[in-house]
Parts: C-alpha cells; structure tokens; sequence
C-alpha cells in the first residue's frame, strides 16, 4: 500500500512536469538554463534569492575577512572572528559546567 501511496503522490504532484518532459523543447530549456546558471555563477543554494544576496556585498569583503588588512595576525583574528561567530549563534550562558560530587 506504502507504494501505490508514493505512485499516487508521484503523479499527483509531479504531473505538470511530467508532461512538460514529453515536449522536445523542455529538454533544451533545461540544458540551457543549468548550462547558463553554472557559467554566470548563478547557481545558489538559496535558489533565487542568490543573486540578490550576492549582490549586498558584491564589491566587498566580508567585514570578518582575514583577507581585509586590517587584519594581520591570525591569533587576533581568530579571537575577534570566535567571538563574533558565538554572538551571532546566541549560545545562552548557562554557567559553565557543574561541580561533580560523590554522596556515600
């Protein structure tokens, strides 16, 4: 029953885009479009919102960058980018770790 089930979601769902594939033209677009988005660096992991996000920073480096100069020794920032990370993260204090104690 599990399989008529995914069979019956796959075509209910999938339906338009099975039908698209019968035109030969689909097929075309397809390879066009993901041969275009792959040369132009347009492929994101947030779809369509990459280009957009790409776009804020597009002439800059981030403001963490070890590449920026004013950055020059990798301990300092290390510390600063650590710091940064973990107040972005909102790890709550929870007052570090308890003191074991054995009862007899």
């Amino acid at each position: 029953m599990t399989g008529l089930t995914g069979i019956g979601l796959t075509s209910g769902l999938f339906g338009s885009v099975a039908r698209q594939t019968r035109s030969s033209n689909y097929e075309q677009y397809i390879a066009g479009m993901e041969h275009n988005q792959i040369n132009t660096g347009e492929l994101s992991v947030i779809g369509q919102y990459g280009p957009w996000a790409a776009g804020l920073t597009e002439k800059e480096l981030p403001s963490y960058s070890f590449r920026k100069n004013s950055f020059t020794n990798i301990e300092n920032w290390r510390t600063l980018a650590r710091t940064r990370v973990m107040d972005r993260m909102s790890i709550p204090d929870i007052g570090g770790m308890p003191v074991v104690t054995k009862l007899q």
